[in-house]
């Protein structure tokens, strides 16, 4: 509580006046301030409600108990406390009458410290409200480490309170991944995304059981590992979960856990669509974030999933009429007789993408073993298919079922993501993934017939000469009308062709997704594409996988757009902006 000195306060109104109107707005020092005069006190707070800023003046004050007449979020006058937690505490001022005049202390009563917003976002995570996960985060994200450490505590927060990983985990991992790219509005609002969700993810569904690992065991990692593997064969989760947990405390180098749960994971080929995989992988890109020592936290996560996949040896479509099953089968079983040190200088064939994009099986995975063992390094080969992926999506016409979107969404992440954990780790434990990403390209081929056209290549005249900021400020125009695949897709690929940086559209990329309510897998692909044109940038294939990240965006817009308004509430209150009751609701 601060306790204002004499200069500090300033003169806003006449007693009388106060007590004629018994509400009504004043200029503060830094925002709009309603006063209230009722049962002979004098109380001044933040005019604008907190919960969307509506004009508090025009609320009610009765019994102590202030009213906005909007969405009747309700305060004690005095503290400025809500007692709809929906609305969050309004900020209060101390007063002063002084020679008739109400007189209003410049700052409020209370200066919010680290501390505060840390505690704050805490209870808008318990509370699943959403203003102040929002407001929190604003208040979070200006500190030394401020994105790192909010990403800890909600991270934590949602390890703790519910079972498995969930899709608010995976928004936290995929904000670590492109946080490189992003302003500080675009972080906010990513991290409010993900807050949000792990919030809705603890509400609804059970808390996490504690398990431990394995005091005073001496098993070698190869025995953990076997046991590992055995316990998620036989959908054994406790067991699983100990095994991983003791791992975790003796292996030596990370490696070594990640090598352990890749392996077991790829036991069951491109599990729940590639889900599974995608998932361990994001596990363990939070953890490189945060740090190993959180290992014990995050990993039992992902154990409910791991022990209940269903693998697509299971399915009766990867099975007949080709047994693409014995086909991967085969080559790891090649792959573990061991394959030659990598040759950093050579790269896979010119013709590979089009037999990544063909429709022999066989084909497709005796290419890969021969480049394998020609000394082509994995990580070349992973990145060539995950590119393939790109291209089914860039590809992908108009006249499927909305719904098909999915399987090359789920694809192109899974690519990605065997890709980015075989350029950690290439053993044939990461590396049996490029046969099971390369053979769930094979399956989405049908997608793409017809095959939608890429952007033309001639390019307006005058489009090298517009700065990169005026075509983005543009680029999302498409996205207001249904079935602007086309045109959205070539004003991005008309701002790579102009020789932009990557940064600045993935940025705006980030925004256009988080102000859609649309799910996670659009910010998975829209990271999984930052990835990946990032290693080919000034290339042609940068574009094509750019290309496909817009088309499946634009096939799902617009929406209501609903999800971003709480989020632009905070950061306008924060500005001591007062929003107006229309801009509120667009």
């Amino acid at each position: 509580m601060n306790t204002p000195t004499p200069e500090e306060f300033q003169p806003v109104v006449s007693l009388e006046e106060l007590k004629e109107k018994g509400l009504m707005m004043v200029r503060g020092t830094d925002r709009p301030v309603a006063l209230s005069y009722a049962d002979g006190q004098v109380r001044a707070f933040d005019d604008r409600c907190p919960h969307l800023g509506f004009p508090l003046h025009q609320g009610t004050v009765k019994d102590g108990i202030l009213t906005c007449h909007w969405h009747h979020a309700r305060f004690d006058v005095c503290s400025g406390c809500a007692f709809d937690l929906f609305a969050d505490d309004v900020p209060s001022f101390p007063v002063k009458i002084a020679d008739g005049m109400v007189c209003l202390a410049r700052k409020p009563s209370f200066n919010a410290d680290q501390e505060y917003y840390r505690n704050r976002l805490n209870r808008g995570l318990e509370q699943a409200i959403l203003l102040v996960q929002a407001k929190s985060i604003i208040g979070l994200i200006d500190e030394p480490e401020g994105a790192r450490s909010i990403i800890q505590q909600t991270a934590a927060f949602g390890a703790a309170n519910h079972e498995d990983w969930g899709d608010g985990m995976t928004t936290l991992a995929v904000a670590t991944r492109l946080l490189p790219w992003l302003d500080r509005e675009t972080t906010i609002h990513l991290l409010s995304r993900a807050a949000r969700r792990v919030a809705d993810n603890c509400r609804t569904r059970p808390a996490r059981r504690e398990r431990s690992a394995m005091p005073g065991s001496e098993a070698t990692n190869t025995q953990l590992k076997r046991w590992f593997r055995h316990w998620l064969r036989n959908r054994d989760r406790d067991g699983a979960e100990r095994t991983l947990l003791t791992a975790s405390e003796q292996c030596k180098t990370t490696a070594e856990v990640e090598s352990m749960l890749f392996a077991a994971i790829h036991d069951r080929i491109y599990a729940d669509d590639g889900h599974v995989f995608d998932f361990g992988n994001k596990a363990c890109e939070l953890l490189h974030f945060l740090g190993w020592e959180n290992a014990h936290v995050i990993l039992p996560t992902l154990m409910p999933q791991l022990a209940r996949a269903r693998g697509t040896e299971e399915s009766s479509s990867w099975r007949d009429p080709i047994d693409l099953i014995a086909i991967i089968q085969a080559a790891e079983t090649t792959l573990d007789q061991g394959i030659p040190a990598a040759d950093e200088s050579k790269l896979p064939s010119a013709e590979i993408t089009d037999l990544l994009l063909g429709n022999d099986p066989q084909v497709i995975i005796t290419t890969l073993l021969s480049a394998l063992q020609d000394g082509v390094a994995p990580a070349k080969l992973t990145q060539a298919v995950a590119y393939a992926a790109a291209r089914r999506l860039a590809h992908f016409p108009e006249s499927n079922d909305g719904n098909d979107w999915f399987a090359p969404m789920h694809t192109f992440t899974y690519a990605n993501a065997v890709h980015q954990s075989v350029a950690r780790i290439d053993t044939s434990d990461t590396v049996r993934g490029l046969f099971h990403a390369a053979l769930a390209v094979y399956q989405d081929r049908f997608l793409n017939v017809p095959s939608a056209r890429l952007p033309g290549t001639k390019l307006p005249d005058d489009a090298t000469s517009e700065d990169g900021a005026s075509l983005l400020s543009e680029l999302g125009e498409p996205l207001n009308q249904v079935g602007n695949l086309a045109a959205f897709s070539e004003r991005v690929a008309g701002y790579i062709r102009s020789g932009h940086e990557l940064p600045p559209l993935i940025n705006t990329l980030t925004l256009l997704v988080l102000r859609e309510d649309i799910d996670f897998h659009h910010l998975q692909v829209l990271e999984a594409g930052a990835q990946q044109a990032q290693l080919c940038w000034g290339q042609p294939a940068a574009e094509h996988i750019m290309v496909g990240v817009a088309r499946s965006l634009a096939a799902h817009c617009p929406t209501r757009r609903t999800a971003v308004h709480i989020t632009r509430t905070a950061l306008r209150l924060h500005r001591g902006e007062s929003p107006t009751v229309k801009e509120a609701a667009n």
